[in-house]
């Protein structure tokens, strides 16, 4: 058993693993909001809203016909893959999409004459990365709106871009 920052990390001799975060219950202006402490450069009391961020994405990936979850999922395969020894969290890579995938969606069959030329799409998130993040340090996360911190995931979100641009 171990902490690190927020969470408190157990791993069991069967190999199973568990991250807990103690968080406390309080209420917002958007709902349920959950605040949890942050012991990292001398500690500081963090807040999340789950509920808002889980139907935000939802909702996204519902009217982009799955490319929502489709294009997270392909960064987080690109990630494990390509550049295991970089760090580029999960509330990055949603919150990046998220953002950057605007009014794009998979095109059914049927409509396949509109759909875009190859690799157009993948240019468009590097394009949003490029010209809104390269000198930003924090990302607003969907539905909650909370800052997320990226400096430390920057370096990694360009590389896995630029590997979907090849």
């Amino acid at each position: 058993m171990r902490a690190d920052g927020q969470v408190v990390k157990i791993a069991f001799s069967d190999g199973m693993k568990f991250e807990i975060l103690p968080a406390f219950v309080t209420y917002g202006w958007n709902g349920i909001i959950y605040k949890y402490p942050d012991t990292n450069m001398g500690g500081n009391w963090r807040s999340t809203n789950p509920k808002a961020e889980q139907d935000a994405m939802r909702d996204k990936n519902k009217s982009s016909n799955g490319l929502l979850f489709d294009t997270c999922k392909h960064m987080r395969f690109i990630r494990d893959n390509y550049f295991k020894s970089y760090h580029l969290s999960g509330i990055v890579i949603d919150s990046f999409v998220y953002s950057a995938i605007k009014d794009w969606r998979w095109t059914p069959p049927e409509e396949s004459s509109s759909a875009a030329a190859a690799g157009e799409y993948e240019k468009t998130l590097y394009d949003y990365y490029f010209n809104n993040l390269r000198y930003s340090t924090t990302i607003n996360a969907p539905g909650s709106n909370d800052y997320v911190d990226i400096k430390s995931s920057k370096d990694c979100l360009e590389k896995v871009l630029l590997k979907m641009c090849e």
